[in-house]
């Protein structure tokens, strides 16, 4: 069941438009956070334990890119105001 929740999560990253292969290179090389219930943070590093300038930048802009495309295609849907304004004025009130 693990390798298919794994697929289900890709095909969600997929879904919006993230980029997998710079995606895999930044869970690489970033570390794993979880909290426990007292709200303590556990950090989880990675096996490559040095991150150059290099990677940082690479990851950054990563965060940076997904980021605004994510918002490129984000918006404010309101149905219910939609509905609204198709009845007209009287379904205002």
């Amino acid at each position: 069941m693990e390798w298919v929740e794994a697929l289900e999560d890709r095909v969600a990253l997929l879904s919006f438009g993230v980029d997998l292969r710079r995606y895999v290179f930044f869970t690489v090389n970033t570390p794993n956070v979880t909290y426990t219930l007292s709200g303590s943070p556990q950090i989880t590093r990675s096996a490559n334990e040095t991150v150059d300038e290099q990677i940082y930048e690479f990851c950054r802009d990563f965060v940076i890119d997904t980021a605004l495309q994510l918002a490129e295609v984000d918006y404010d849907y309101d149905d219910w105001a939609r509905r609204r304004a198709r009845q007209g004025p009287e379904a205002s009130g």
